[in-house]
């Protein structure tokens, strides 16, 4: 699967680029029919085209990771997103973003929410959901971007919105 990682220039993602030592703030996963989008971006996850990912996220550096199960992981990402079946053209949201989790960083505290997510722990969810497991599931509230993005992978060319 092709998974997008990203940063913009706007105060919060400087602050978790900053805070994470890492290069970037945000992931987005990319289902594999290469047109949907599917993250968990405040307020809520959601599924979006990859043109509206695109422009929400600036230069964009994906990079394509093992996940042996991709359907298994898309379906999953749906059911976070509030994908409906009936309109597949459409942009939908999902679950609420896990905010408060984001702030538990700064205090090494686990203070995750129960059927919320933040970027990089929805992406790290899909792929074990689709039966590839870089992280014990019990680690998902300590998982940043950065360490997401050190695992094997083939990095492509970066996409800019």
């Amino acid at each position: 699967m092709i998974v997008l990682y990203c940063s913009s220039r706007t105060p919060i993602s400087w602050a978790i680029r900053a805070f994470t030592w890492s290069n970037f703030s945000h992931v987005g996963v990319l289902e594999t029919n290469g047109k949907w989008v599917n993250e968990a971006r405040y307020p809520r996850c959601r599924r979006v085209r990859l043109k509206t990912f695109l422009k929400d996220n600036g230069v964009v550096q994906p990079k394509s990771e093992n996940c042996p199960r991709p359907d298994l992981a898309e379906a999953w990402m749906r059911k976070q997103t509030g994908y409906d079946p009936a309109h597949p053209d459409r942009e939908s949201e999902g679950l609420p973003y896990d905010l408060p989790a984001i702030f538990g960083f700064m205090f090494h505290r686990d203070w995750t929410e129960e059927y919320s997510w933040f970027c990089s722990e929805f992406k790290t969810m899909a792929f074990i959901k689709g039966h590839s497991a870089p992280f014990m599931a019990d680690a998902l509230n300590r998982i940043t971007p950065f360490e997401s993005w050190i695992l094997a992978g083939q990095i492509l060319p970066k996409l800019k919105g």
